[in-house]
């Protein structure tokens, strides 16, 4: 991954410790260069962990900002278009898939003790 010295990391991470944005990224890293409506987005993470009240205002709201000042998004606030930029396909997955890595890692360390 080319090291971009401008990049504020806390930001990144930050942006990548909820899990809706987590779900936009692996939402919109899943789709290439495509762009994806907003309300595709709060669909796609209307069922799942972290949504506590309507999914597009909070994404509208909360999270796509988050996640544009971090630059893992490119937002189109009037028509709702939303694209991952190139960085977020140079991220390891294992950032916006922790559950996914730390569940895989947890079960091969219980087979260690067989």
């Amino acid at each position: 991954m080319a090291e971009d010295p401008r990049r504020d990391w806390s930001a990144v991470y930050d942006a990548l410790s909820h899990d809706v944005r987590r779900g936009v990224v692996r939402r919109l890293a899943g789709e290439g260069p495509a762009p994806v409506s907003t309300e595709s987005l709060a669909e796609a993470v209307a069922d799942g962990p972290g949504v506590d009240g309507e999914p597009e205002v909070e994404l509208r709201h909360l999270h796509l900002p988050k996640l544009a000042d971090a630059g893992l998004i490119r937002w189109e606030r009037g028509d709702g278009a939303v694209v991952a930029t190139p960085f977020v396909r140079e991220l390891p997955a294992a950032l916006y898939r922790p559950a996914t890595v730390l569940g895989a890692a947890f079960e091969t360390a219980g087979r260690a003790d067989d």
